[in-house]
């Protein structure tokens, strides 16, 4: 057992920092397609429809939700401020679960909004990692620090 997980251990530290790059664009994409999808239907509609959910400012509320979605999505895709958009990202799904999903619960509700951000806390907790603009340009440590989760 113990060589098992051993060998399991070798395997994560090398694929570390594969697994951060995959969750960085597929997250990423994902926002970006929210985003745009909000621009498709309409900021007008978005806005109503944020509007009849309860969201305060529904004016403002709706295109900032489509711009961090399509504006993060796409850092996140290329690891630029990858942590920092990720903070937005969170504080836009938290949004969504206290406005919109909530009334579904978990289950049939904010399900999708929580593996989000379960990802993106990941994000946040990893940096971009280091195939990303963060570590090109030095935003990113290019070795973790003592005790850090991020690959080196």
């Amino acid at each position: 057992m113990t060589k098992l997980l051993n060998r399991a251990a070798e395997f994560g530290d090398f694929a570390r920092p594969f697994l951060i790059i995959v969750t960085r664009v597929v997250i990423g994409y994902l926002m970006l397609l929210h985003g745009l999808d909000k621009v498709h239907l309409g900021i007008t509609n978005v806005t109503d429809f944020f509007r009849s959910s309860g969201v305060p400012l529904a004016a403002l509320a709706a295109p900032g939700a489509a711009f961090i979605e399509i504006v993060g999505g796409v850092a996140l895709m290329i690891g630029l401020a990858a942590r920092v958009f990720a903070v937005f990202l969170v504080v836009d799904l938290f949004g969504a679960i206290i406005f919109v999903t909530s009334d579904g619960g978990v289950l049939g509700g904010a399900e999708l909004e929580m593996a989000y951000i379960a990802a993106l806390v990941a994000i946040i907790a990893s940096g971009a990692g280091r195939f990303s603009l963060d570590r090109s340009l030095g935003f990113e440590p290019s070795e973790p620090r003592h005790g850090s989760i991020a690959e080196s």
